[in-house]
């Protein structure tokens, strides 16, 4: 600094210094910051939520899918999550969200957006939900009892579902040990390659394992396998579509039901959601089947041996209380109803 004055030497040290922070700001903010898409929570604005579903508007450009984006609780608290999809630039999305804490309440909630809570909104809590399962390790378990244990020569199997297509072989429910014949008793699955739906019985005759359709994915359809001592039949949507021969008492299994898996170690898991899932140890006309796709099924308390509502909560609404048990990943989501 020979020959510079002290005032001189003074501002340009200061320049200097202010030249250096904007280098290491620059250099720092560069190095940190995200791709825009992983930013997604600063695109986002809230035009409604009921804690089951969230409905957002994309005020940004496109944004790519993202599966598994927390959703919180003013409390900190994760209570789910969504899974964003199809989220294009100005489009307002109705996302469900899939709650992992079926205790939730209104109140205000957010999502993480660069780790920083953004887009605070308040929520109502939804009086309808559903069971949603993962496609990995989720199911609902229901101990087995006398009343589920179900052996003579009629039953109805009834409920909603919404099966994401994955093309894979997705139990929606089953009852037994193994995949071994001897060890099942009855079940139901689906198969989105061909979209029909496998019907499972074992009776003292032997056991049918035959499918049906065509059954729609990524849509609610309404759904009832019926056993009427004759007969299998399939309906959808209240409509007879097919039947296979069958006849004989059901054999007994002693083994719980699960409800979104195959067997009792949970495997072969179905993806997607379930609804109003009812057994009745009777078969069911066409025409109550056709009420209950209307809205109105039987009441029937004496043959009515599970009903699971999922309507934030797994006990069994039937007077037998075969209440189920949630594993892994099987939460409460947004109603078809």
């Amino acid at each position: 600094m020979k020959g510079i004055s002290p005032i001189v030497a003074m501002v340009l040290l200061i320049a200097l210094a202010v030249i250096a922070a904007m280098g290491v700001f620059f250099w720092t903010g560069a190095y940190t910051s995200k791709p825009a898409v992983q930013s997604y929570s600063a695109y986002f604005s809230a035009e409604g939520c009921d804690i089951s579903s969230v409905t957002l508007r994309n005020t940004g450009t496109t944004i790519a899918d993202q599966l598994g984006v927390p959703f919180y609780s003013n409390n900190g608290t994760q209570v789910g999550y969504i899974d964003i999809k199809n989220f294009t630039a100005g489009s307002a999305v109705n996302f469900p969200i899939i709650v992992s804490n079926p205790n939730i309440s209104s109140g205000t909630y957010y999502i993480l957006g660069n780790n920083v809570p953004q887009t605070i909104f308040s929520c109502t809590k939804a009086s309808k939900a559903s069971l949603y399962i993962n496609g990995v390790d989720g199911y609902v378990n229901v101990t087995d009892s006398q009343t589920m244990n179900i052996t003579n020569n009629q039953v109805t199997f009834m409920y909603w579902a919404k099966t994401i297509s994955t093309g894979a072989h997705l139990q929606v429910f089953h009852k037994g040990n193994s995949t071994v014949s001897i060890d099942r008793q009855f079940g139901a699955a689906f198969t989105p390659g061909d979209t029909t739906t496998y019907f499972t019985l074992r009776t003292s005759n032997g056991i049918v394992d035959a499918n049906r359709g065509p059954i729609p994915a990524d849509v609610w359809n309404h759904i009832a396998l019926v056993y009427n001592s004759t007969d299998m039949i399939w309906y959808v949507n209240g409509v007879n579509v097919s039947s296979a021969s069958q006849t004989g008492n059901i054999a007994t299994k002693i083994a719980p039901m699960m409800i979104g898996a195959f067997g009792s170690a949970g495997s072969t898991q179905y993806k997607g959601w379930i609804d109003e899932f009812r057994v009745y140890n009777r078969s069911l006309n066409a025409t109550e089947v056709n009420n209950s796709y209307l809205g109105s099924p039987p009441a029937d308390a004496t043959n009515l041996v599970l009903y699971y509502s999922f309507d934030w909560t797994s006990l069994d609404g039937s007077a037998y209380g075969n209440n189920g048990t949630f594993y892994n990943g099987a939460y409460f989501s947004k109603s078809q109803s």
